[in-house]
């Protein structure tokens, strides 16, 4: 697994952030802020657009919100406009890519899922794409774009999705597994709602995984990961997965053996343009197994 501050082992990326319907990339951006800010702590680099449609503009907006497409047909399952989204977002990878990674929430990860499913067919605009971290996303028809016989599971998906979601059940994000190639997907589910989680737990889940260079499937609360000599007893782990529920952004892994604490208050009063000024935290180091 990755590790804060450190960036994936094929070195930093470009993450594209494709945000879901009736949103913007500023939204997205707002809401994505502490994975943002994770990631880049780690070398990356996280770049938001915006889908070429506007919506009519509802109670509360500011400016004009976007889509990706529009349904139609009486079942819901046809799309309008993606073809031009799809041209965009060729466009944006070759004018501010290549990406290596992509980030997206509902129907903005429903849009990844396409191109993750491109990208492993050998489609040559995506050709950089390695893996691809999608929330509350869902399949919408290829409409016979992808040549399912050459798809190669070349792409590393992230799923994760919200067990109390009801605008788009877990089980339809799951089943996205089936589109791209289930042995390169790791799940990830939290209890929550249609949201892009960003608990401290969570964040490191995306980071960690944008980090790593293998799949597999972490719940709620998993952060720490066997190796580096260190076994972690069951009831240990349990008191762990309550201190970062009640700590949440103030601790954070410095390590698979080192969580440090924010002390509260202390940071807020340092000169963050004075060199000598530093974020004090505790720091509580897990003993390794004796071989």
């Amino acid at each position: 697994a990755g590790r804060a501050g450190a960036a994936s082992a094929a070195g930093p990326m470009r993450i594209l952030a494709l945000h879901g319907n009736r949103q913007n990339g500023e939204v997205f951006r707002t809401r994505l802020d502490p994975v943002v800010r994770r990631l880049e702590d780690a070398g990356h680099r996280v770049f938001f657009v915006d889908a070429p449609h506007e919506v009519p503009m509802g109670p509360g907006d500011e400016v004009p919100m976007r889509t990706w497409w529009t349904r139609e047909g009486g079942d819901g399952a046809g799309t309008s406009g993606w073809d031009e989204s799809l041209a965009a977002l060729r466009g944006v990878w070759t004018s501010r890519g290549p990406f290596q990674g992509i980030v997206g929430f509902s129907q903005g990860a429903a849009a990844g899922l396409v191109l993750c499913e491109l990208a492993d067919a050998a489609d040559a605009s995506f050709a950089s794409l390695r893996c691809a971290v999608l929330c509350a996303g869902y399949a919408v028809p290829s409409r016979g774009a992808i040549d399912r016989a050459a798809i190669s599971g070349r792409v590393r998906v992230m799923l994760i999705a919200g067990d109390a979601d009801e605008a788009v059940p877990a089980t339809e994000t799951l089943a996205c597994a089936a589109r791209v190639h289930p042995s390169t997907t790791t799940v990830y589910r939290h209890p929550g709602n249609h949201v892009f989680p960003a608990k401290s737990r969570d964040v490191r889940a995306v980071a960690d995984f944008f980090d790593a260079d293998e799949v597999g499937t972490l719940e709620v609360g998993t952060f720490l990961v066997p190796g580096d000599g260190i076994e972690v007893a069951e009831e240990v782990a349990e008191e762990l997965a309550a201190l970062a529920a009640i700590f949440d952004e103030e601790m954070r892994t410095e390590s698979v053996s080192t969580m440090s604490f924010t002390l509260p208050g202390v940071a807020e009063a340092m000169d963050p343009t004075d060199p000598s000024s530093y974020d004090p935290r505790l720091v509580l180091s897990l003993p390794r197994s004796e071989e």
